[in-house]
């Protein structure tokens, strides 16, 4: 492949030596080395509808390898909108964050 249609982080790699470089494009990581595809997520320490909402739509998934991970949320997050009483920045529960991982 011609240098000048080379990423910049791929231009000046010497394969001798360095370590391939982690690719990313639509929300998915690939690691070029290991051939292996990741997501990095940021979860905050307390978790609230609006961080569960904002955590959600953040991850860009149009291959579907993360929704095993993402519907639980989906789930809890729906669960918690049905409830009138519960509001945006309101501390999500131990055990409600645990009834949305069983499933």
């Amino acid at each position: 492949m011609p240098l000048k249609e080379r990423s910049q982080e791929t231009k000046t790699i010497d394969l001798n030596y360095d370590c391939l470089p982690i690719e990313r494009a639509l929300g998915v990581q690939w690691c070029v080395e290991s051939d292996v595809l990741g997501f990095h997520i940021v979860l905050n320490s307390k978790p609230a509808r609006r961080g569960i909402l904002s955590v959600v739509s953040s991850m860009y998934d149009h291959l579907g390898f993360v929704a095993p991970f993402t519907l639980p949320a989906k789930k809890l997050l729906q669960d918690l909108c049905r409830d009138q009483n519960f509001g945006w920045d309101d501390e999500i529960e131990e055990e409600q964050r645990n009834d949305g991982q069983s499933g």
